[in-house]
């Protein structure tokens, strides 16, 4: 067993059978991710070169204290393809390009 194990289970009996002069309160935190739907355009997509609608995704990545979002640290904007599945992430450049094209099209921004 690795040492951050052992010192897990100490601390989650500790917790649990309440040893020691002061009882502790477990805090649960953690990440996840939360994507949201910035827009969509119909263009030709390089994964499978049919021109159809691509979505465009924002994935934020939140720290969660007891399975509340809390703090956004991260995010990252994708372009995927409802055909084939494909997901691309896009670079500073390229999320100009994108909002361009989407606010040019106006389809589900």
């Amino acid at each position: 067993m690795s040492c951050y194990l052992l010192q897990l289970k100490f601390i989650l009996s500790t917790v649990l059978t309440g040893t020691g002069d002061k009882k502790m309160i477990p805090i649960i935190f953690g990440y996840r991710s939360k994507p949201t739907v910035e827009g969509a355009f119909k263009t030709e997509f390089p994964g499978c070169r049919k021109k159809t609608f691509h979505g465009v995704v924002k994935v934020t990545k939140w720290f969660t204290l007891f399975f509340i979002p809390v703090i956004p640290f991260s995010s990252r904007l994708y372009i995927g393809c409802n055909v084939c599945g494909l997901r691309n992430e896009l670079t500073g450049e390229q999320k100009e390009k994108m909002f361009e094209l989407i606010s040019k099209n106006k389809c589900c921004a």
